[in-house]
């Protein structure tokens, strides 16, 4: 089965130094399944760690007026409580459950949108209209449970179990750059600097940590004996894959086509 997969290609991860570069942050193959390719000219800025390993200290990030948003998180809002309650119910199940709860690591990025979305509700938001804010805070929200998946790919990555596909620090390049794009976006939401390409920046990111779990589930279930669970296996994944390709695509045409009708308007 590993003999009929192409070789494995390092992302080209650019790191540019001006927001209005073209991005190029995904790699260009996976085991049966192709990472989303990146769309042109994104307006997103990276200034992600690729090249920290996962048994390295998580590194400073970059001073971006630190102190006021201490000072603005302080100040609880009830949607922050509200996230906050949410997330440790998820975690009481989990535990309750039985499942084994896999360590956050990105909680610095995760509390940069639990900022954004504190100043959102504040007095001095920039954003007044209703319905602006609704967007802002439901993709707040998709970017803190994307940042809880990728702390799930890095942990599973972390396991060491020998995948033939993508090597751990690889994929620990690629989650953290994906990561940067999600908090990039809410930022780029908060402050009215959003077009198509970042809205799809973000979708092509989530793309990527779709196909790199795929990778590290199907390197896991070639090592088991053939037989019929293995074959079940293997049939449930590709299909998940497939519907997970499918709806991506779907909700991409009609993203792009909803933004074709009504200009600038983005969601």
């Amino acid at each position: 089965m590993a003999a009929l997969r192409p070789t494995w290609s390092p992302p080209h991860l650019a790191v540019t130094a001006a927001p209005t570069s073209a991005l190029a942050f995904l790699p260009l193959i996976s085991q049966r399944r192709r990472l989303p390719s990146p769309a042109p000219a994104r307006r997103i800025q990276l200034r992600s760690h690729c090249t920290k390993s996962p048994t390295e200290s998580e590194p400073e990030h970059e001073d971006d007026g630190a102190d006021d948003e201490d000072a603005a998180a302080r100040s609880e809002h009830p949607a922050i409580i509200f996230q906050e309650r949410l997330d440790k119910f998820r975690d009481d199940y989990r535990a309750a459950l039985g499942l084994r709860k896999p360590p956050d690591m990105f909680r610095k990025e995760k509390y940069k949108i639990a900022v954004i979305m504190q100043k959102m509700y504040s007095s001095s938001s920039k954003i007044l209209n209703a319905d602006e804010k609704e967007m802002v805070s439901t993709v707040c929200r998709k970017a803190r449970l994307a940042l809880d998946l990728a702390s799930e790919v890095m942990d599973v990555a972390a396991f060491g179990l020998g995948t033939t596909e993508i090597s751990q620090r690889t994929a620990d390049q690629m989650v953290r750059t994906y990561t940067t794009i999600f908090c990039e976006v809410a930022n780029e939401l908060y402050h009215n600097r959003v077009t198509m390409e970042t809205i799809l920046s973000f979708l092509d990111a989530l793309g990527g940590l779709g196909a790199i779990t795929h990778i590290l589930v199907q390197d896991t279930v070639d090592k088991l004996h053939n037989g019929l669970l293995k074959k079940k296996i293997t049939h449930d994944l590709d299909a998940l894959s497939h519907k997970f390709d499918k709806e991506m695509n779907i909700l991409k045409d009609n993203f792009k086509r909803e933004t074709r009708i009504d200009g600038y308007k983005v969601l």
